[in-house]
């Protein structure tokens, strides 16, 4: 969830990898966005990020080895939403992060439950959590 956003904040979750490149969720107060190292929107999705909601990104490549063909989708609450096709920006490091990684915007980002897998995508069936 999101409150109190002022300004523009660069990643609040991300992949980064050499096989895919990285893409990160951007979490607005009414929008969340995949978007690439540069900031370059990917697809965007409106909501209420003032109460809590389940984001799951996932990517895949299509053919191995050629990042070009790696599918990106965003869910929100167990629905795609957001879906890109094409390589991201590696950064030099593979995995994944889940904290606001910017000193412009201020506000406050919650995240409470993380998974991670590197053979395939969950679907929203094996990763929502049973509270």
């Amino acid at each position: 969830r999101a409150t109190g956003i002022t300004g523009t904040p660069t990643f609040n979750y991300g992949i980064s990898n050499g096989n895919v490149g990285g893409h990160y969720l951007r979490l607005y107060t009414n929008e969340v966005r995949l978007v690439d190292n540069a900031g370059n929107n990917r697809g965007s999705y409106l909501l209420d990020a003032t109460v809590y909601h389940k984001y799951h990104m996932t990517v895949k490549n299509s053919t191995i080895g050629n990042n070009t063909t790696a599918v990106w989708r965003v869910y929100v609450d167990g629905t795609q939403q957001i879906t890109f096709t094409g390589a991201g920006t590696h950064e030099g490091w593979d995995g994944f992060f889940a904290r606001h990684a910017d000193t412009t915007a201020t506000g406050t980002w919650r995240f409470d439950w993380i998974a991670g897998r590197n053979d395939g995508e969950f679907t929203p069936a094996q990763w929502d959590p049973v509270y």
